[in-house]
């Protein structure tokens, strides 16, 4: 099937090229009011995890889970998965820090 091409690609869409990636929580674009942000996600078993700067793997299963620290105001959480065929996925989070909710 060949690939096709689109215009006007949305370039915060994530990102799967031959591999899943989803993300159980936080929600995207949400607000939370602690600083320790828990993410939760699923893709490829045994797949390389990256969340920012940390590197993990997802279990047998593809499930994977962290803790990242916020600060005050708008964070990005960039979360790349790839595997070992050098297929990956890549999203990437808005989370506001609000402490004083």
């Amino acid at each position: 099937q060949p690939e096709t091409i689109k215009e006007g690609v949305d370039i915060d869409a994530p990102v799967d090229n031959g591999m899943t990636l989803e993300i159980v929580s936080p929600v995207n674009k949400s607000t939370v009011n602690s600083p320790r942000l828990t993410v939760k996600g699923k893709t490829s078993a045994l797949a390389e995890v990256f969340i920012n700067d940390k590197e993990m793997k997802a279990d047998s299963l593809g499930n994977f889970l962290t803790t990242v620290d916020l600060d005050e105001g708008e964070n990005y959480i960039n979360i790349t998965a790839n595997d070992q065929e050098g297929n990956y996925a890549e999203e990437t989070l808005v989370i506001t820090l609000d402490s004083l909710e």
